[in-house]
């Protein structure tokens, strides 16, 4: 999360940099699930501008399925959680590769 008094903070009150999306965090857990080694994460702040979110409506419930992965390291837990962000998310991924900069907001 973005924390006061940061470079980091400077950014994102510039609208320079956007914290993770959640779904970005569910990737990453998906794609470590098959590596030799117990893989998880808390996203602190999760739904807040400051902390990593998706729009607002599905946080709570891809946050679940975070913490889920974390208990079971079961990467088919996000199979069972979507939302119409998730294609927002896909194109910003897109631009953000083929710039090779990262977007904010």
């Amino acid at each position: 999360n973005v924390q006061r008094y940061t470079m980091v903070d400077e950014l994102f009150f510039e609208g320079g940099y956007r914290p993770p999306w959640l779904w970005s965090v569910a990737h990453v857990l998906d794609e470590t699930a098959d590596v030799d080694a117990i893989v998880v994460s808390d996203p602190v702040g999760h739904g807040s501008d400051r902390g990593a979110h998706n729009c607002g409506e599905c946080d709570d419930r891809v946050q679940t399925a975070i913490k889920d992965f974390d208990r079971r390291q079961d990467p088919s837990v996000f199979e069972q959680v979507s939302c119409e962000c998730e294609a927002t998310w896909e194109r910003v991924m897109d631009e953000e590769t083929a710039y090779n900069m990262p977007l904010a907001r």
